[in-house]
């Protein structure tokens, strides 16, 4: 998808979902460790680390929405599957689910 977006707009889809990469810092000695560490802790350092997924996900979203603006996402329901009639059942039910989106365009998954 991002290669049928132009470089503006891939651009603009990096600064919005905040995917540039954080500068580099200086953590070549222990005062320098300290420096960064009193500018974001190590918990700070992780909440924007785990955030990075759900940013991905903005930007493809983004980016179906520049390229399908008719597009729809659908989240498919999560499920615990035990055997194949629960995933025949699950599959029905996804199918149907898509289905009925796919009468007013095209559909995300």
């Amino acid at each position: 998808m991002w290669s049928r977006l132009t470089d503006g707009q891939c651009a603009s889809l990096v600064t919005a979902c905040q995917l540039t990469p954080p500068a580099k810092e200086a953590i070549g000695t222990d005062d320098e460790i300290l420096a960064a560490l009193r500018t974001s802790t190590l918990a700070d350092r992780r909440n924007l680390l785990d955030a990075v997924p759900q940013r991905f996900s903005r930007a493809l979203d983004e980016a179906s929405r520049l390229l399908e603006p008719k597009a729809q996402r659908v989240v498919l329901p999560g499920a615990t599957i035990h055997n194949v009639t629960e995933l025949d059942q699950w599959l029905a039910s996804a199918r149907k689910q898509v289905e009925e989106k796919l009468k007013d365009g095209p559909v995300i998954l």
